[in-house]
């Protein structure tokens, strides 16, 4: 589930960044925030590949985890960027601690979760 969503905001942001940066409230984005929103959304969708494989899902926190602290930065020195800075620390953040839950999740020598964590071989709880 968390693959999809970070596939389906950098999906977003990478074909639509004039409308997604509207929907967060960013009045007026100038082409260095499309071109910044852009980037971010390549960013999620290579979040979401590695994702895909439990065992670097850490990585994805940790670069979710540095947008995060960098938007918030931005947000503090930059007024005419500030509501759109927190909305994407605000969503970095989520992303990050979505990610925590994926990457304590243990798995498999293949990758996959393990029986331990609730998931049998048809996808349903076993407990």
């Amino acid at each position: 589930m968390l693959r999809v969503l970070h596939g389906g905001v950098g999906l977003a942001l990478t074909l639509w960044p004039e409308s997604v940066v509207a929907v967060v409230g960013a009045r007026h984005p100038d082409r260095r925030c499309l071109r910044a929103a852009r980037l971010v959304g390549a960013r999620h969708l290579v979040s979401a590949a590695t994702i895909a494989d439990r065992r670097r899902a850490m990585i994805a926190v940790v670069v979710d985890t540095a947008h995060a602290a960098s938007m918030v930065g931005v947000a503090l020195v930059d007024r005419r960027r500030r509501t759109i800075a927190f909305a994407a620390a605000a969503m970095a953040t989520s992303f990050a601690i979505a990610g925590l839950a994926v990457a304590s999740t243990p798995v498999d020598v293949d990758g996959s979760m393990t029986a331990a964590a609730g998931v049998t071989p048809n996808g349903v709880g076993g407990r």
